[in-house]
C-alpha cells in the first residue's frame, strides 16, 4: 500500500435503523485501516436513529453526520458521494455491519492489483444476526481495457449476478465516480445498486474479485427491497433501470458495441419477469404501454440470430419466443382485405401506421397492381406482411379461404391482442390510443351475429342447399361481354334451379349438425388470439361444412364462436359503423362526418377516397386530434405563402400589380420578383418594392421566358403554399386569406378562383362552389376544351398550390402555352382539388405579354398540341380510363383548331397540309379504338386534304350565316 494510507470515504445511508445502526457504525470505527471518514445520511428517519449518529459523532471525530428529509436510499448515496474527500469510496447500509480489517483487504486488493474497483464474498445473517446460507462470486482479476471487455463484464458477470449487483461488497476510486458523473437513479427503487455498478462499469478497466467476506449483509423480512414484489413494480423498475444507464452507454460505446445495448435491456427485463408466466407479463406490459419498452422490443427481436451473443443455448429460442410472444400479444393485427381503390388503401395503412400493430394485406389475385414496393413505402412504423393472393368472389367459400390465409399469416408471427378484418376501403374513426386502450383491458369477441328470421334476414336457404356455382350466384349480369356474360348468366340459371330442386325434395344439410346453432352476421371482426387459433384448428371441418354454401363468410365464425366456449363472450356487435338501411351497404359521404367521428364504434365501412377525399381527410384530421394534420389553426399559425411574380418588360404595369400584393389582408407572405431579362425600368420598380417591403425579394436572370421565370420562383420559395401572379395582372385584397382559408379547411392540394378579363369585354367567370373534386374529375374537365371551367383550369395564375405538388413538375422552358404543358402533371400529382367561386384575379389580356407573338401564323402555336399529345400520356393509366377517351378527343380537336387558325400563306411557308396530315394520320391509328364513327369519318376527309377541309367547312359556315 505504500508509506501513504489513501483516506477511505465510508458512507453509510440510514433510516429508521435504531436497532442496528450502533453495530454498523461501530464495526466502521474499529477498522484496522485507520485513515476513513465516516459519511452517515438519515434519510428522514421517525425513530431515534438520528440520535445514535449524533452519539456516535460525540465519541469519534471521524464520523460526520448529515439529515435530510425522506428521499430514498439512492438520494442518501449521492448526498454522501457529494461529501466525500477520500480517495476511495465503500457503502455500508445502516443495518449491516463488517470485519475490522474489512478496509484494508479491500484497499489491498485494489493497490496492489492496480484495479479501478474490488468485489468480495459477503455473509448472510438474519435479524438476530445467525449465518445464513451465503453466495458465492466468481474470483481473479478481470482485464476491462476494451469497449468489447467492458461490455462482456457488463452483460455477463454483472447482471448475471457473478459478482453481485451491491455496491455495498465493494470499493471504488473516487476519481472514477466524479469525473464521470456517475451517480445513483433516484428515480429507479430497485436495482440502483445494479444501475450505479453498470454505469461504474462503463470507465474501469479492471476488477478484482476476491474470496474473502469482511461484510455482514443482514436479511430483514420489513426491508425496503421486501415490500417490493408486485410484477407490475418489478416490469416498470426495471425499466427505468434500463433507461438510467442507456446515456452513459451510448456516450461511452461506439459502433457495432453501442448497437447491442438491446442485449442489456432483453436480460434485465428478462430478470422482471422471474416468478411470473409470460402471459402475466405480457398483460403487464400492456398495461404499461410505455413506447421506448416497445422500440427497443423491436430492436431486439430484429436480431434473432445475436440472442446465442447473450443468452445460454437451452434458454435462446425460449427467451426470443417469449419475447416474440409479448411484443406481438401487446400489438394488434389488422387483417386487410383490398380488392383495388389503392388511393383509398393508402390513407388506411397511413391511418393504423402505429408501432404497436401490424398490417397483414391480402390483395386480391384479380386487382392489377404489383408495385408493392410502393406499399411499403406508405407504412414508416408498424411491421406490413403480403399475405398468399386468392381470388375472391363474393358469395362463396374463396372469401373464407382469403380470410383463413390472413389468419395463418398473422398466428405464425406471433400471439396478437386482437385480430381485425377489414376492407381496404374501410377506415378508423378513432385513434390508435383510443383504440388500443379501449380494447386493452377487453377480453370479448367482437363477432356480429343474429338468428334466422331476425331482423327480417331469412338466411337459413344458404345453408339448407347446395351452392355449386356460388360464386357466380348474384354476378351473371354483372361480369364480363358478350360470351362469357352469356356463360355466367347461364351459370346463375342453373344454381339457383339446383337450389329449387333442392327445396322440393326436401334437401337440408343442417341436418348433420342438430347440435349446432347457425348463426349470421357481418362478416368483418375483431377477435381475441384465443378465438383466431380456435378458428384455425377447426378449419378443415369450416372447409367441409360451408364449401357449398352461399356466402359462407358472413355464417361460419359467428356460428363457430356461438357454439363454443366463446359464447358468453360475444357481445352481438363488430365495432364497426356499417349502415344498411342506405345501401348494400350504404358508402359514406362528406356529410356523414360529424356521425362518424360522433360514432362509440371503432371502424366504418365503406369509405373510399377517390369518391369521398374530404370525407377522409376529415376522419384523419379527427382521429390526429382535431383539425391537427389538417388545419394550421390547431397551432395558431399562419402558412407561410410564396408569390412568384414573372416579370418582362411590364413597367407600365408593373406598379398596380405589387400595389396589390403588398396589400393583401393575409400578411404572411414570400412575394418573388423574377426580373427575365428586361430591358426597361422594371428592375428598377420591383427593387423600390423590395426596399420598402421585407417580404419582396428581387432576382434577376437571364431572358429563360415565362416557363423558366416561375421555375426560377418555385426553386426559391420557402412557403407551404404557391401563388403566380403574372406581373400585368392584378388582385383582389382578400385573394390570399380567401384561398389559404379555403386550402386549410380542405387540405385540398390546389384552390382555383374564379377571374375577370380586363380589357375588352371586362367578362367575369365565376366558377361552383365545389366541396372538392379529384384529380380524375380534373382531368375530366381538362378532357372538355369548351367550357369556361377548362380555361380557369389551365392557367397557372388563378390558383393557389401546395408546394410539394412542384416536387416533380416544372414549367416547359422555351414554349409558349407552357401553362397547358404543365397543368396535366401538376395535377396528377394532387389529390383533391376545391374552388372559391368569387372572381378574386384580375387577368389583363394583351397582345404584346410575355408569351410573345399572339398572330395567327406563329407556328409556335403548334405547341399547344403538343402539350396535348403529353397530356394523352400522362393519362395513359388506371386513374383516369373512364375519361381518356374525352382528352384523346380533346387533343384532336386541339390539332382541328389548329388547321383553322393559320392563313393559305402560311400553309404554303410552312407546308402545313403535309404536317397536318401526318399529325392526323399518325394520332388516328395510335387511338383509333377511342374514335367514335363520326369522328373517324371527319378525320378521314382532314387526312385526305387539311386546307380544303377548312375551306369546305369555312364555306359551310359562311352559308349558314348567311
Amino acid at each position: 500500500m505504500g508509506n501513504v494510507m489513501k483516506q477511505v470515504s465510508i458512507i453509510v445511508p440510514a433510516y429508521n435503523v435504531e436497532n442496528f445502526i450502533d453495530d454498523c457504525l461501530g464495526s466502521i470505527l474499529v477498522q484496522t485501516y485507520s485513515n476513513i471518514e465516516v459519511i452517515v445520511v438519515d434519510d428522514g428517519s421517525t425513530d431515534s436513529t438520528r440520535a445514535h449518529i449524533d452519539a456516535a459523532m460525540r465519541r469519534d471525530k471521524r464520523v460526520r453526520g448529515f439529515y435530510q428529509s425522506n428521499l430514498g436510499v439512492s438520494a442518501a448515496r449521492n448526498f454522501g458521494i457529494s461529501k466525500a474527500f477520500g480517495t476511495y469510496i465503500m457503502f455500508v447500509d445502516g443495518d449491516d455491519y463488517i470485519a475490522k480489517d474489512a478496509v484494508e483487504t479491500m484497499v489491498a486488493a485494489l493497490e496492489q492489483t492496480d484495479a479501478d474497483w474490488v468485489n468480495c464474498q459477503y455473509n448472510r445473517v438474519d435479524d438476530k444476526g445467525q449465518q445464513l446460507e451465503a453466495y458465492d462470486f466468481i474470483e481473479g482479476l478481470h482485464s476491462t481495457q476494451t469497449q468489447e471487455e467492458k461490455f462482456n463484464l457488463i452483460k455477463g458477470e454483472l447482471i448475471d449476478y457473478l459478482i453481485g449487483y451491491e455496491v455495498w461488497n465493494k470499493i471504488y476510486k473516487a476519481s472514477i465516480i466524479s469525473e464521470n458523473g456517475i451517480c445513483f437513479n433516484q428515480d429507479c427503487h430497485m436495482g440502483e445498486d445494479l444501475a450505479f455498478n453498470i454505469c461504474y462499469g462503463y470507465y474501469a478497466n479492471s476488477i478484482n474479485c476476491i474470496k474473502p467476506r469482511p461484510y455482514f449483509y443482514r436479511v430483514r423480512t420489513d426491508s425496503a427491497m421486501g415490500s417490493l414484489h408486485s410484477l407490475r413494480r418489478n416490469f416498470e423498475e426495471h425499466l427505468q433501470l434500463v433507461k438510467g444507464i442507456q446515456p452513459q452507454f451510448e456516450a461511452v460505446f461506439t459502433g457495432k458495441i453501442r448497437e447491442k445495448f438491446y442485449q442489456l435491456f432483453c436480460k434485465l427485463m428478462i430478470h422482471a419477469s422471474f416468478g411470473y408466466t409470460i402471459e402475466e407479463y405480457a398483460r403487464v406490459a400492456a398495461a404499461v404501454n410505455d413506447d421506448y419498452f416497445f422500440n427497443l422490443l423491436e430492436v431486439a427481436l430484429s436480431h434473432k440470430e445475436a440472442f446465442k451473443e447473450f443468452l445460454e443455448a437451452d434458454k435462446v429460442n425460449c427467451y426470443y419466443q417469449n419475447g416474440l410472444f409479448i411484443q406481438t400479444n401487446l400489438k394488434h393485427a389488422f387483417l386487410i382485405m383490398a380488392h383495388g381503390e389503392f388511393e383509398s388503401l393508402k390513407y388506411l395503412l397511413q391511418a393504423l401506421d402505429d408501432i404497436r400493430n401490424d398490417i397483414y394485406l391480402h390483395i386480391d389475385r384479380k386487382t392489377r397492381f404489383a408495385d408493392f414496393k410502393e406499399i411499403r413505402s406508405w407504412v414508416k412504423n408498424a411491421g406490413l406482411f403480403f399475405a398468399l393472393r386468392v381470388d375472391v368472389r363474393w358469395g362463396d367459400i374463396s372469401f373464407v379461404l382469403a380470410e383463413m390465409v390472413l389468419l395463418k399469416t398473422a398466428t405464425k408471427h406471433g400471439h396478437y391482442k386482437y385480430y381485425h378484418l377489414i376492407s381496404g376501403i374501410d377506415f378508423p374513426l378513432k385513434s390508435q390510443d383510443e383504440i388500443h386502450s379501449y380494447l386493452a383491458e377487453k377480453n370479448q369477441e367482437f363477432v356480429s351475429y343474429h338468428h334466422d328470421g331476425e331482423y327480417g334476414d331469412d338466411f337459413m336457404y344458404k345453408i339448407k342447399y347446395y351452392y355449386p356455382y356460388a360464386r357466380w350466384v348474384g354476378r351473371g349480369y354483372h361480369d364480363g361481354p358478350g360470351k362469357k356474360k352469356a356463360l355466367l348468366r347461364w351459370l346463375t340459371k342453373r344454381s339457383w334451379a339446383y337450389v329449387d330442386r333442392q327445396a322440393a325434395r326436401g334437401v337440408d344439410r343442417t341436418k348433420k349438425y342438430p347440435e349446432l346453432d347457425f348463426v349470421k352476421g357481418d362478416n368483418w371482426f375483431s377477435i381475441t388470439d384465443d378465438l383466431a387459433r380456435y378458428t384455425l384448428e377447426n378449419e378443415l371441418k369450416i372447409y367441409r361444412m360451408y364449401w357449398f354454401t352461399n356466402a359462407p363468410d358472413e355464417i361460419f365464425l359467428q356460428t363457430l364462436a356461438i357454439n363454443s366456449r366463446f359464447k358468453d363472450k360475444v357481445p352481438g356487435n363488430c365495432l364497426r359503423y356499417i349502415d344498411w338501411n342506405r345501401g348494400n351497404p350504404y358508402e359514406f359521404v362528406y356529410t356523414d362526418l360529424e356521425d362518424l367521428i360522433d360514432s362509440k364504434t371503432l371502424f366504418a365501412r365503406k369509405i373510399s377516397y377517390v369518391n369521398e377525399p374530404r370525407l377522409v381527410r376529415g376522419l384523419v384530421a379527427s382521429i390526429n386530434g382535431g383539425s391537427q394534420g389538417l388545419s394550421h389553426e390547431a397551432n395558431n399559425s399562419q402558412p407561410l405563402v410564396s408569390i412568384i411574380v414573372p416579370m418582362y418588360n411590364v413597367a407600365e404595369y408593373l406598379g398596380k400589380c405589387l400595389d396589390s400584393i403588398m396589400g393583401q389582408s393575409y400578411t404572411k407572405l414570400q412575394i418573388l420578383l423574377i426580373d427575365d431579362g428586361s430591358t426597361d425600368r422594371t428592375a428598377t420598380i420591383a427593387k423600390q418594392y423590395a426596399r420598402i417591403d421585407s417580404r419582396f425579394t428581387y432576382i434577376h436572370q437571364e431572358n429563360k421566358g415565362l416557363s423558366g421565370a416561375r421555375n426560377t420562383g418555385i426553386e426559391n420559395a420557402n412557403g407551404e403554399y404557391i401563388a403566380f401572379v403574372d406581373s400585368d395582372d392584378w388582385i383582389e385584397p382578400d385573394y390570399v386569406s380567401h384561398m389559404v382559408q379555403d386550402a386549410l379547411k380542405t387540405d385540398a392540394d390546389i384552390i382555383i378562383c374564379g377571374y375577370v378579363e380586363e380589357g375588352g369585354s371586362c367578362r367575369q367567370i365565376s366558377l361552383d362552389k365545389s366541396n372538392g373534386f379529384s384529380r380524375t374529375s380534373a382531368m375530366r374537365i381538362l378532357g372538355n376544351i369548351f367550357t369556361e371551367d377548362y380555361l380557369a383550369m389551365i392557367v397557372a395564375w388563378n390558383k393557389l398550390y401546395k408546394k410539394q405538388v412542384f416536387d416533380k413538375v416544372r414549367f416547359a422552358v422555351g414554349k409558349i402555352h407552357e401553362d397547358e404543358f404543365a397543368i396535366h402533371r401538376i395535377i396528377d400529382e394532387s389529390k383533391l382539388i376545391c374552388t372559391v367561386p368569387e372572381p378574386l384575379y384580375h387577368y389583363r389580356i394583351r397582345t404584346d405579354g410575355i408569351t410573345g407573338s399572339k398572330h395567327t401564323d406563329d407556328i409556335r402555336h403548334f405547341d399547344v398540341f403538343e402539350a396535348h399529345q403529353d397530356r394523352v400520356e400522362c393519362c395513359k393509366n388506371q386513374f383516369y380510363g373512364e375519361f381518356y377517351r374525352l382528352i384523346v378527343y380533346s387533343m384532336f380537336e386541339e390539332l382541328i383548331q389548329l388547321m383553322f387558325r393559320y392563313s393559305d400563306e402560311a400553309y404554303k411557308k410552312y407546308h402545313l397540309d403535309n404536317r397536318f396530315r401526318k399529325l392526323l394520320l399518325r394520332e388516328c391509328i395510335r387511338h383509333y379504338r377511342q374514335l367514335d364513327k363520326h369522328q373517324k369519318r371527319e378525320y378521314l376527309m382532314a387526312i385526305i386534304s387539311p386546307r380544303g377541309y377548312v375551306k369546305r367547312a369555312n364555306g359551310i359556315m359562311e352559308t349558314k350565316s348567311e
